[in-house]
């Protein structure tokens, strides 16, 4: 984000953001907040709101063969497939094209992440 008179010039911010912070960006801009889903950005970019610690992704219902859920967590992006119960699991700061499979190599990081999707659809509001 660019934003000169309210964000300091320059400052890059590894912190997840997602679609559903769009709305929250506007009408904070606009001087009247409101969030929904997602979370106050330019609050966590100004310092004064606390990040998110996760983002979710899905397609699809949960139950059929075409659904996926994605995680995100630090560096961290996991993906579970149900057609045929397929995993990856990649680091996209070291690997932003998402080519080097990790899963096999780092299977702490896979375990607490499929956790974390299992607890998302336990309570899907956070």
């Amino acid at each position: 984000m660019s934003w000169p008179a309210q964000l300091p010039a320059n400052h890059r911010c590894g912190d997840l953001a997602c679609l559903t912070d769009v709305f929250g960006i506007a009408t904070g801009a606009a001087g009247a907040l409101e969030i929904r889903e997602g979370c106050d950005i330019l609050g966590i970019a100004r310092g004064r709101a606390e990040s998110r610690k996760y983002t979710f992704g899905y397609y699809g219902e949960p139950g059929p063969s075409q659904f996926k859920v994605m995680v995100r967590y630090r560096q961290w992006k996991y993906i579970y497939m149900t057609n045929g119960g397929r995993e990856q699991l990649f680091d996209v700061e070291a690997d932003p094209s998402e080519v080097q499979q990790l899963l096999e190599r780092c299977p702490d990081e896979a375990r607490y992440l499929r956790q974390a999707a299992v607890l998302a659809f336990d309570n899907p509001r956070g």
